[in-house]
């Protein structure tokens, strides 16, 4: 069993334990793998008897706030993850200052020093082995969880007499990724040089399709012996993932069939949204292409994991041209790629993946936690809830229902609060500005300024977008240079958001929706007319969906043709709307209540379910749904 390895600027070697140390009660037999992350040893728990793999964190990386900060989050996420095909961690803690995490032993090499020692797998064994990592990922994925650093390296293979036990590892870290909110520096990104997904090179939101990219390198090594793209340096190797025609198995191993070609070249796909939907997906064409019977079921269907804006709405990954343009920070990033803390496992934050709704009880409300005065806004991101009101922005700890600490003022009132690249970004209404938080509190705050009176905030993979209710724009920032495009829409833009290969406003005195394309910064044909006052808008499940305030209605809108497509009665003064975990979630102001909206029937799933006092706004994430009412100043949570 080994451990992720680490060179180049400021690593540091671990120190080892001795035979016979007992360490967080566990007795020290011998060391098993080591690496700049830490030293893994063969141990016996004390206590039950047992033996299982410990992993102790290297004091270097112990030490440090940021990591400390992100190993106790995080860790607890990782054994929520219960498999057949994935290393249980028993337990995460810290011993004498260092930390460590204790997962099952396995007795068994992982691939990559199989393949190394005895070549790469015949066709059979390699469509059994990949469809064991890919049930690992899938299940990894239904629960919101990306892993980051799928390798050979990472995968352990178990003999049980003539059958083989295939472990996925490394999951004993986890990174929250949804719009970039990590706790790491600017310049570092996670995962291996040689299986990083494009989206990573460039430092864009991570979602399901990530580790489908990375699912297919490993595909290409199980299959040739070979990493995708075997180059000299790593930053030959970057450029290659950005930028190099897929890699062609059959021309490195004559005698496979051209058909798995294309099934690596799909899952490698430079945009995400070319690639294989699920890990399944892909073990199931690699065995199709090579003549092998399909892999075994039961293996759960995952769909993406759109990265959540954190304000409301789902986003889907803006489609970019061609091959990627290598950024010229990559210099920079090949020198620390490898000091990144590997084997990483990322938290959508905002849960708003494209599942199918579940049958089941309807859901109830689950805790009402008090916060500040007149949340207006609300988000899911990282390990908390972040709330936009008249005291500023606060988190609410989910684990505690309770705020983790006081709000942050900005300087004025925020109507909104949205994630990405690593900040909260807020929508100060009376300081025509959006104000940049570090969710961590170790950087200090910034502000923007934008148009007249902002009124609602959203992020894709490039930019932060802010409609401006008071001056009829939409303001387009760069989050690396802070610099500002203006864009004209209609009148009294009053919310926004992204998904579909678009940025979206409601227009609420213009009566009507805007389109922008956010490559050129330009409005899309003319606006679509909609309703009395459409008020809040959501993107997810291939549709556009607007709430009008004045009506009690939800309005589903195609992306692609700008037609209304149907229109759906709802509560009294709708205020906010989502998606995700399976449904449209739409927050009635006047009637204290949320809508669930089933999106394949358009219609509503259930009875409407009770909240606070007018709810004013609704994010979906962490395994929730949550509103902000306004007049009772609360949070409720409700359970699907």
């Amino acid at each position: 069993m080994t451990d992720a390895t680490a060179t180049g600027p400021g690593a540091e070697g671990p120190e080892s334990l001795a035979p016979g140390t007992t360490f967080a009660g566990h007795r020290i037999e011998e060391v098993i793998g080591s690496g700049g992350m830490g030293v893994v040893y063969r141990v016996r728990h004390l206590a039950l008897d047992r033996e299982r793999a410990l992993k102790v964190v290297a004091p270097k990386l112990s030490a440090d706030r940021r990591f400390r900060e992100r190993f106790k989050r995080e860790s607890r996420l990782a054994a929520q993850v219960e498999h057949p095909n994935v290393i249980p961690v028993h337990h995460a803690g810290e011993e004498g200052g260092q930390l460590y995490l204790a997962m099952r032993l396995v007795d068994g090499a992982d691939l990559r020093s199989m393949i190394e020692a005895s070549g790469p797998l015949d066709p059979a064994r390699a469509v059994r082995v990949l469809a064991g990592i890919a049930a690992a990922l899938d299940a990894a994925h239904a629960r919101g969880l990306i892993h980051r650093d799928v390798k050979p390296a990472n995968v352990l293979v178990e003999r049980d007499g003539d059958a083989e036990r295939v472990f996925l590892t490394d999951f004993g870290i986890s990174r929250l990724a949804a719009s970039e909110e990590s706790l790491t520096t600017t310049g570092e990104f996670f995962g291996s040089v040689d299986y990083v997904a494009p989206e990573q090179i460039e430092g864009d939101p991570v979602d399901a399709r990530t580790d489908v990219y990375a699912l297919g390198g490993v595909l290409h090594f199980l299959l040739t012996g070979q990493a995708p793209f075997p180059r000299d340096t790593e930053l030959a190797k970057l450029f290659a993932h950005a930028n190099a025609p897929p890699p062609r198995p059959s021309e490195v191993r004559p005698g496979l069939p051209p058909a798995i070609d294309d099934v690596v070249a799909k899952a490698m796909a430079k945009r995400p949204e070319e690639r294989y939907e699920s890990a399944r997906e892909l073990a199931a064409a690699a065995a199709t292409a090579l003549g092998e019977p399909p892999p075994p079921l039961p293996m759960p269907i995952a769909p993406p994991i759109p990265s959540s804006t954190g304000d409301g709405a789902e986003t889907r990954r803006l489609r970019r041209p061609g091959g990627r343009r290598l950024p010229l920070a990559i210099g920079a990033l090949a020198l620390v790629v490898a000091a990144a803390v590997a084997g990483v496992l990322a938290l959508s934050g905002g849960d708003g993946s494209d599942s199918q709704p579940t049958t089941g009880t309807q859901p109830e409300p689950e805790a009402t936690i008090k916060v500040g005065e007149d949340p207006t806004g609300i988000a899911v991101g990282g390990t908390n809830v972040w709330v936009a009101g008249a005291e500023g922005v606060e988190a609410i700890d989910p684990a505690k229902d309770r705020p983790a600490g006081s709000p942050i003022p900005v300087g004025g009132r925020p109507t909104a609060v949205a994630l990405g690249f690593g900040s909260l970004w807020v929508a100060n209404h009376s300081a025509d500005s959006v104000a940049r938080l570090d969710p961590g509190g170790l950087e200090k705050p910034s502000s923007i300024p934008v148009g007249d009176q902002p009124t609602d905030v959203a992020v894709d993979n490039r930019w932060v977008w802010v409609s401006n209710g008071g001056d009829d724009t939409v303001s387009r920032v760069s989050p690396q240079t802070e610099q500002v495009l203006t864009v004209r829409v209609g009148a009294a833009p009053r919310s926004i958001a992204t998904g579909e290969d678009a940025v979206w406003v409601t227009n609420i005195d213009g009566k009507s929706v805007s389109k922008i394309d956010p490559q050129d910064a330009q409005t899309v044909d003319r606006p679509i007319p909609l309703g009395q006052r459409p008020n809040d808008l959501a993107v997810g499940y291939g549709s556009v969906w607007v709430i009008d305030n004045f009506n009690g209605t939800l309005t589903r809108i195609n992306p692609d043709t700008l037609r209304v497509e149907g229109e759906i009665e709802v509560g009294s003064h709708p205020r906010g709307v989502n998606t995700g975990l399976g449904y449209v979630w739409v927050a009635n102001g006047a009637d204290g209540t949320v809508t669930r909206i089933d999106p394949k029937t358009a219609t509503p799933a259930g009875p409407p379910i009770p909240v606070g006092n007018n709810p004013a706004d609704i994010a979906v994430g962490l395994g929730a749904v949550w509103t902000a009412n306004v007049d009772d100043s609360t949070v409720t949570r409700i359970r699907p």
